[in-house]
């Protein structure tokens, strides 16, 4: 059966940022009907040494018994591949408080960025750093995997698009066929993949095929749409993606994973509360007949 739950990004991140507050953002997560909820670790209250009051966390789910199906690990600030020691280190650690938290909370899955951001002090890939960089970011996921080991957790590592207009023409595990052939060295149990179907449609990938290509290491997916060559995260119905195919393949695999929509308003002309109505009726639509188009 699907269970379909709502990141609480649509609540958190704005034209200012992440400057949502993370329990009230839950509380809104159930407001519009959802029983599940992707957590995300970003902002100001996962910036301190000390991090989020988990015991806030654990009595506004058991008040309002939503479920923390997954969260997002930090990213705006983690590096996993950096080839600075330092910056790989303080990112591992960043993540494996995901990892410990989501783990004290009873969920299921940490979704984890394995490429850093790409931004303007960021250089893109080249012939002489991409195989390093990824030897650097093997080595920061074993670690990781450890930590899920231990703590009962699986990880999934998100696909990233490249951004050609930046200069970045490749972009390390921007495919299934590269997460699936990077992931084959970590235990199948706790190491697999978060496909952002969003995020291959920028990667001008087929949504059907990439779905069959992950297989039984898909443990999770970000669901969202747009158009154009921005990342929209608007909700399905609202952009190109086939659906149609990205349901069929689902069916074709037995997917049973956490079925994330992570959706925002920025890019649409709703407020994020009609945004998190208009995902809650596609997902009651999708639960009663099938993931296609709308």
């Amino acid at each position: 059966m699907k269970n379909f739950s709502l990141s609480s990004l649509v609540y958190l991140f704005g034209d200012e940022g992440f400057s949502g507050n993370h329990i009230e953002a839950l509380r809104k997560v159930k407001r519009c009907g959802f029983d599940e909820t992707e957590l995300v670790a970003e902002g100001p209250v996962w910036d301190g040494e000390q991090g989020p009051d988990i015991e806030s966390f654990k009595q506004t789910l058991k008040e309002i018994d939503l479920f923390p199906r997954s969260i997002h690990a930090p990213y705006t600030t983690v590096n996993l591949e950096s080839p600075d020691k330092d910056v790989r280190e303080r990112s591992i650690t960043k993540v494996q408080s995901a990892i410990r938290f989501l783990s004290e909370l009873g969920g299921n899955v940490v979704i984890v960025h394995p490429t850093g951001p790409v931004d303007e002090d960021s250089v893109p890939y080249d012939s002489s750093t991409y195989g390093e960089l990824v030897k650097y970011l093997g080595d920061s996921v074993y670690k990781l995997s450890e930590i899920a080991i231990e703590s009962g957790v699986q990880i999934a590592l998100e696909n990233l698009h490249r951004k050609p207009d930046d200069g970045w023409i490749v972009r390390p595990l921007e495919s299934m066929q590269e997460l699936r052939s990077f992931i084959h060295m970590f235990d199948s149990t706790y190491v697999g993949i978060c496909m952002d179907v969003g995020h291959t449609r920028l990667s001008g990938l087929d949504v059907g095929d990439q779905v069959r290509i992950a297989g039984d290491r898909l443990f999770a997916l970000h669901i969202q749409d747009g158009d154009g060559p921005i990342d929209c995260h608007r909700p399905p119905g609202q952009g190109v993606i086939d659906f149609d195919s990205f349901g069929k393949a689902l069916n074709d695999i037995s997917f049973d994973g956490a079925w994330t929509m992570e959706v925002k308003a920025q890019h649409t002309s709703s407020s994020p509360d009609e945004v998190g109505s208009q995902t809650y009726n596609v997902a009651q639509l999708w639960k009663d007949k099938g993931i296609s188009n709308i």
